[in-house]
């Protein structure tokens, strides 16, 4: 990755880094198991909507799955849990 990337991403995430503390206390406060992350999800799918993403949720007819799509270019990037 070039090193101007690695920057602008870099100090992309330090300036989100007190949200995604928060957020990661919070699921961790909260645990759930298999399928019935329901706090998670409403948190998540939340900050993201806060952050001015499309979200859809409860995608693929699962309760606990969303969808967010940020950008029209570049390299795509997938997250499975």
């Amino acid at each position: 990755m070039r090193s101007s990337v690695r920057t602008a991403i870099d100090e992309h995430v330090d300036r989100l880094a007190e949200r995604l503390v928060a957020v990661s206390h919070s699921i961790h406060a909260n645990p759930e198991l298999c399928f019935a992350e329901h706090h998670a999800h409403d948190l998540l799918t939340s900050v993201l909507r806060d952050m001015g993403l499309a979200v859809e949720p409860r995608a693929w007819g699962v309760d606990t799955a969303f969808e967010a799509r940020a950008g029209s270019r570049g390299p795509e990037v997938a997250v499975l849990l």
